[in-house]
């Protein structure tokens, strides 16, 4: 069993694996790593244009992530208002949805 530290009257124990900061920082990982990749090709085979693609490749991986993650949707702050979306008679998604 392990000890954790406690602070006050609160006892936190907090344990990060790095299964969990690969998968917070999976995009970002995945992303360097193809551009590192691609940078290793271009140089290996002395593309002549090789600094616009790889930049070209950054942009669009930028691009990618900005129009591609999640915004703040729409906020209920009780069960009765979920409640009286979903009653309205209009269609109604209800996500559930974590960025980790």
């Amino acid at each position: 069993m392990t000890s954790c530290p406690t602070v006050g009257k609160v006892t936190s124990c907090l344990t990060v694996t790095m299964a969990q900061i690969f998968n917070l920082n999976s995009f970002l990982f995945i992303g360097l790593s193809g551009l590192l990749l691609l940078a290793a090709i271009l140089v290996r085979r002395r593309v002549h244009y090789g600094l616009v693609i790889w930049l070209i490749a950054v942009l669009v991986l930028g691009a990618g992530w900005l129009l591609l993650r999640t915004g703040a949707g729409v906020q209920l702050d009780s069960v009765e208002a979920y409640e009286a979306a979903i009653a309205s008679g209009r269609p109604t998604l209800v996500e559930f949805y974590s960025d980790f």
